[in-house]
């Protein structure tokens, strides 16, 4: 028995200790965020968890949300799951068929139920339409070109709406190649190469207090850790470049196969003079000191050399509580961009009828 109280003696300060310490290493980085994602804005409907993530029109029944970090062998991180003879079906039975493609903006996560996704929106109003959202986090074009080419060339959809731009930079940001997919720069490379990486930084995503006291730091080299990163003028120009030739490959594929596209730029924060978007700049620079860099002159890139691009980078500069990062944003910012997809919709609709007149 007094080894049982010697060891809780012992036991119980040591886990009070850890305990306060990651109670404020979790306030600290709740705290010093200048805009979280906020909730007032929101009605009692949008805010019920109860409902859907995904409406009927949006092909909810044929697209499962999976659980979990999933890999898809083509196209990569892959947390939508299409069931093909659903969404064939599906399309049948309206006039007009819309696929979403993109990243994690399209993908849209942040939404509590359907009625603030991007993909609702975008369609509510709009008569005989339906629609599909095949966006995954992190992806750049390249990825959803791949899923474009297995998934939805298949399902001869009408219209086709690639959501890009902010991605296509995300691996040069974390040290990475030009061309290298997001989660192998960030993660795979490094658990690759040095496997029993993968435990600890296992460890680290669980504490917060861990991320302050060894990756924020710098005393543990986590590949999360860009701080240190220079920025490269070259990289940027092949990033973007990068994203041309897969776009161009893409495009000719959309022609052949008799689908419109429509390649847009997604909004970012980096081109705003609002007082609270430059908090949000001013905050990401903390651990991103490039990425500002990068991304404006990356984007001016593009649509320097893309005149067929839709430019939407500068949508919500106006906007207030539209964004709460760089790139993602609430009900504001998804009503705004919702209306211009609507929009979009309404016109490619226009030139469809037209060509079968």
């Amino acid at each position: 028995m007094i080894w049982i109280k010697t060891s809780l003696k012992f036991f119980i300060p040591t886990i009070l200790v850890i305990s306060g310490l990651e109670f404020g290493a979790r306030l600290f980085i709740e705290t010093s965020n200048p805009i979280k994602m906020s909730f007032a804005d929101y009605n009692e409907a949008e805010l019920d968890y109860s409902l859907p993530f995904i409406h009927e029109r949006n092909g909810g029944s044929c697209v499962n949300i999976n659980k979990g970090f999933n890999w898809n062998q083509w196209w990569g991180f892959s947390a939508r799951s299409l069931d093909f003879n659903c969404a064939r079906e599906f399309f049948k039975s309206e006039s007009i068929s819309v696929v979403f493609l993109g990243g994690s903006t399209m993908h849209n996560a942040e939404a509590p139920n359907y009625l603030t996704t991007l993909d609702y929106l975008a369609i509510k109003d709009i008569q005989g339409v339906r629609s599909i959202n095949l966006a995954e986090s992190g992806a750049r074009h390249m990825n959803m070109s791949i899923r474009f080419q297995r998934e939805v060339i298949p399902l001869s959809p009408d219209l086709v709406i690639f959501l890009d731009g902010y991605n296509e930079f995300n691996s040069i940001i974390y040290g990475g190649s030009p061309g290298d997919d997001f989660y192998w720069t960030a993660s795979g490379k490094i658990r690759m190469h040095n496997p029993y990486r993968i435990y600890i930084d296992k460890v680290i995503e669980k504490s917060k207090f861990l991320e302050l006291a060894l990756v924020r730091s710098g005393l543990y080299n986590s590949s999360r850790n860009v701080s240190n990163i220079k920025y490269n003028e070259d990289l940027m120009q092949k990033a973007a470049d990068s994203y041309l030739a897969d776009q161009s490959i893409t495009s000719a594929l959309c022609e052949k196969f008799s689908i419109k596209c429509l390649f847009v730029i997604q909004p970012q924060v980096f081109n705003s003079s609002l007082e609270e978007h430059i908090k949000i700049i001013s905050h990401n620079d903390i651990r991103f000191p490039h990425s500002k860099d990068i991304r404006i002159s990356g984007y001016n890139r593009i649509l320097n050399k893309c005149s067929h691009c839709i430019d939407l980078s500068d949508s919500l500069n106006g906007v207030r509580n539209s964004f709460y990062d760089p790139v993602h944003f609430g009900k504001s910012g998804s009503k705004r961009l919702g209306k211009l997809f609507e929009d979009l919709i309404v016109d490619s609709i226009d030139q469809l009828n037209k060509k079968t007149q």
